[in-house]
């Protein structure tokens, strides 16, 4: 990839329009720009991109050496650290929408699972654990209390 300079002195490497450029793009402006709603989740709370991809060029290299594919999301390992080499991976956007610090996770039995795969896992259907335990049922209570009739036929 040729990397040139445009008249105001920005780089052009003719990618802006690729998928990666827009995780890239989109990881900046979560992280920097305080009139986007996601900057809440992320710059307010101290997440930062490291210095090293601070151009698209080297997070590009990073991110083609590291298994990027498109139907692959960047996710960081440790939610509260910010967009770096180091903790950062590849993986597919079910896996991610499971990792955020929204996600509730409920412990029973010595298993701790996220409220959507304990639904799925018992067979509850979707967002009736997080009504259950929202009314103030216990843990145990919401998942092993079964459907009544009404509510199997509506699942």
């Amino acid at each position: 990839m040729t990397t040139r300079i445009g008249k105001d002195g920005r780089h052009l490497h003719g990618l802006s329009k690729t998928r990666l450029y827009r995780i890239w793009a989109g990881m900046e402006t979560r992280c920097t720009n305080k009139n986007r709603l996601a900057f809440v989740d992320y710059g307010a709370r101290g997440i930062s991109v490291c210095d090293e991809w601070e151009t698209f060029e080297p997070f590009r290299e990073w991110a083609l050496r590291s298994g990027y594919k498109d139907n692959l999301t960047i996710e960081r390992k440790d939610i509260n650290i910010g967009y770096c080499p180091e903790n950062c991976k590849w993986i597919p956007r079910g896996d991610q929408n499971k990792n955020t610090h929204r996600n509730v996770t409920v412990t029973f039995n010595g298993e701790t699972m996220i409220v959507s795969d304990w639904e799925r896992k018992i067979g509850l259907p979707v967002g009736r654990l997080s009504h259950r335990l929202r009314s103030g049922w216990s843990v145990e209570r919401a998942l092993t209390t079964p459907l009544r009739k009404c509510e199997r036929r509506n699942k």
